[in-house]
């Protein structure tokens, strides 16, 4: 997976948890692995607020905002926040800077 590939991911799905393969694809592509970044694999009844079924309650997953945030900071040596109260407004802000300062990171390397 390319690094651009990557950013686009996780801007798409900012609000997600995803499938800890894609998310270690993601990290792998800035050179990383989950462990690199501090990441653990949950299972999604553990994530505060997330939807889940019965069926998909003990699946594992990685939060995409967390992923992003984590790689600006290792990649970008930025530790971004948001000041956003809704938790999806949130993870979209937080998504967002991070793809930013991993682009501008990118263009600087």
């Amino acid at each position: 997976m390319t690094k651009a590939k990557a950013m686009e991911l996780m801007l798409e799905y900012s609000r997600s948890l995803i499938d800890p393969a894609l998310a270690r694809k993601i990290a792998k592509a800035f050179g990383y692995t989950l462990s690199d970044l501090g990441l653990i694999p949950k299972k999604t009844k553990d994530f505060y607020r997330a939807n889940y079924t019965d069926e998909t309650a003990s699946l594992t997953a990685i939060s995409n905002y967390q992923l992003a945030q984590s790689l600006a900071e290792k990649f970008a040596s930025i530790y971004v926040q948001s000041s956003m109260h809704g938790i999806g407004s949130m993870a979209d802000d937080i998504t967002e800077k991070s793809v930013n300062a991993l682009k501008e990171a990118i263009a600087h390397k």
